[in-house]
């Protein structure tokens, strides 16, 4: 019995042996995968995607002939290859890596040609595109040695899908030759450019002014060329540009093959362009207003660059004190005695005294109807909803909502209507939903010449349940902003694709500007609430004075977050027989003329305010108090209003020796 038992424990312990082993060998590790590093080669390289790679593991050890390698890359042509890495150890524990591969050209194969790859042996290589930005596109290929470029579509200017080879060097006095061949399969023009690319307004500085080169491509290859010299500073950032939009009459939609393309410095460019006159447009002025000739007008030779024009380049018969219609003529020579003349109309008119108020709802919709594409908005309830009613749209630009000076009722089309400052950050918030998800763009920016954007987000994720949205965003501080912006919501190919009528709705729109780390509505955006009409409402506050006694009446109410005073009968002589006040009696917590405002000596304070009239004249901004007859604090005469909405910014210091103890009001007053 003594030796069976013992017998029964050792198969025991032998049994809970074996389980145990079992147990800690199950091979549960991966294979380290090593060297997937991404890789930058030369053209024509050889490249072994193994190099330099090992897969070990720490049951199977080094199994990197098992490594599975997943990608195409070409090193013959220029790009960027992707490559995934894949190893599996015996036990089936998987490790994945990936890396890129990027080709370019080796710069000793590049030579010193102005334009590098001209001939396009490197692929794309050093050219870049631009496309869709005003809906012209295009693709790009290298077919048998030369670019081919399929256009689908083109922009109503003459600049998109546009060719670049920037980074060129452009010296000031040299004469150039620019060469390339060309043809195209249905024969259409192009226009050639040579300038910077800039990135912001003007967007583009041109080498050649005055000097416009549109070549009319057949069905043959063919060379051509162009001279020209180079009248500004040196610059090393320049740039050819061969722009294929809306380039004369011809078949816009087709292929072009483009190769050879080259700029080389020569001599003795002969110089037959005249100078070019800028700004001398026909313009109105009111009676009696200053007319400068020489204000906003400037020259530029193609060769001489710039052109200083003063009043001996200027006839001019203008005699602002009389109403009707004057000629002014400019004429200027280059040093090659080129002469342009430009003549402009400038007319007197009658001052325009009519309010330039915008025009409800300050809201419009841009469609390609011309495509069959149909839309139209409504405003009702707090709601602004664009139904679409017939859709045909292949990119976002084809259906917009806009708000901009022309919706507005006061500007011209694509004119816009707030301005933004540079370094400042904003804030945009919306409320929107859509009959189908999808993503929508938001774009703020100006259209003068072609689409400059100043902010542009692409990815604002709509839902089909009415939700908030917050965007914020800071501009350049080195940029220009100085043309009145656009604020746009791009959505076309939200509903690409879709037969069936769809519908966008948009409620509570506004910016607002960062200012001592709060948020403050910037006033940019006209009726964001989505009113039908004006909101007329008694304001608190605020209260009129006017010389009733001497029958002169004004009634002071508020519209759309505005203070309108309305003057029904007029008897002024002075300034103070019309005033706009803020006190203690206006808000309701004290008597008539007790001050509400506590100033203190040796403070510096600014006032800020918006206002427009339906004159044109002076106010006097008063400050101070009228215990025992008036005592000013502070007084600023001659701030001018007129039609237009202006923004009024003054500051001012008080006194470090005087007693500003009595609160005090404030007054606009306009009798005069």
């Amino acid at each position: 019995m003594k030796k069976a038992l013992l017998v029964l424990l050792t198969l025991w312990f032998g049994f809970l042996v074996v389980a145990c082993d079992q147990t800690q060998t199950r091979d549960t590790t991966p294979p380290v995968l090593s060297g997937v590093d991404d890789v930058t080669i030369f053209v024509g390289d050889t490249f072994d995607p193994l190099e330099g790679v090992t897969a070990i593991d720490d049951k199977d050890g080094d199994i990197t002939d098992q490594i599975v390698i997943t990608g195409t890359y070409n090193t013959e042509a220029v790009g960027s290859y992707f490559l995934r890495y894949r190893i599996e150890d015996a036990a089936g524990n998987r490790t994945e890596k990936t890396r890129y591969l990027f080709v370019i050209v080796n710069p000793d194969d590049i030579g010193d040609d102005m334009v590098a790859n001209g001939d396009f042996t490197f692929g794309m290589a050093f050219w870049t595109t631009t496309t869709g930005l005003e809906g012209g596109n295009a693709t790009y290929t290298v077919v048998n040695g030369e670019l081919r470029i399929d256009i689908s579509s083109v922009s109503g200017g003459m600049w998109e899908p546009r060719l670049e080879n920037t980074g060129i060097t452009f010296e000031q006095g040299q004469g150039y030759r620019v060469t390339f061949d060309a043809r195209a399969v249905d024969p259409r023009s192009i226009h050639v450019q040579i300038g910077e690319l800039l990135s912001g307004p003007p967007w583009f500085t041109n080498f050649k002014p005055g000097q416009t080169e549109i070549f009319d491509l057949t069905t043959d290859m063919t060379t051509y060329t162009f001279d020209f010299v180079m009248g500004l500073e040196t610059n090393e950032n320049g740039a050819i540009l061969f722009e294929k939009g809306t380039v004369g009459p011809g078949n816009y939609v087709t292929t072009i093959y483009l190769d050879n393309v080259s700029i080389v410095p020569i001599e003795d460019v002969e110089d037959t362009i005249p100078p070019v006159i800028m700004g001398a447009t026909d313009v109105s002025i009111p009676l009696g207003e200053p007319f400068d000739p020489l204000a906003g007008v400037t020259v530029v030779d193609n060769v001489d660059g710039p052109i200083t024009l003063t009043l001996d380049n200027v006839v001019s018969d203008v005699n602002v004190d009389e109403l009707g219609e004057y000629t002014v003529v400019y004429t200027v020579s280059d040093e090659a005695g080129n002469e342009a003349t430009v003549t402009r109309i400038v007319t007197v008119v009658e001052p325009d005294d009519s309010l330039q108020l915008p025009q409800y709802p300050g809201w419009r919709t841009f469609v390609n109807d011309w495509e069959g594409s149909a839309a139209a908005i409504t405003v009702e309830d707090n709601l602004l909803t664009l139904d679409i009613t017939a859709l045909n749209f292949g990119y976002n630009w084809q259906l917009q909502i806009i708000q901009d000076a022309f919706a507005m009722g006061l500007g011209e089309d694509n004119e816009g209507s707030f301005l933004l400052e540079a370094g400042r950050t904003y804030r945009v918030r919306f409320d929107a939903m859509a009959s189908v998800a999808g993503d929508v763009t938001l774009a703020i920016g100006h259209s003068v010449g072609s689409w400059h954007p100043y902010f542009v987000k692409e990815d604002v994720a709509i839902t089909t349940d009415m939700e908030s949205y917050e965007i914020i965003f800071t501009l350049d501080e080195e940029g220009n902003y100085d043309i009145p912006a656009q604020f746009k919501l791009e959505m076309g190919l939200l509903f690409s694709g879709l037969e069936a009528p769809q519908s966008f709705s948009l409620a509570n729109v506004s910016i607002d500007i960062l200012e001592d780390e709060t948020y403050v509505d910037a006033g940019l955006i006209f009726n964001g609430h989505m009113a039908d009409g004006p909101t007329v409402y008694a304001i608190d506050g605020w209260r009129a004075f006017v010389n009733d006694w001497e029958g002169s009446a004004a009634n002071i109410y508020g519209e759309d977050g505005m203070l309108v005073l309305d003057i029904t009968a007029i008897n002024f002589s002075q300034n103070w027989q019309l005033q706009i006040i803020q006190d203690a009696f206006a808000l309701g917590t004290g008597e008539d003329n007790e001050g509400s405002m506590q100033f203190e000596a040796g403070r510096t304070y600014r006032v800020r305010f918006d206002s427009m009239a339906s004159a044109v004249g002076d106010i006097t901004l008063a400050i101070g108090h009228a215990g025992g007859g008036w005592t000013p604090y502070f007084v600023q005469e001659g701030v001018l209003v007129g039609p237009a909405l202006t923004q009024h910014e003054i500051v001012f210091t008080l006194d470090a020796e005087r007693d500003y103890d009595v609160l005090g009001q404030f007054k606009l007053e306009m009798g005069m």
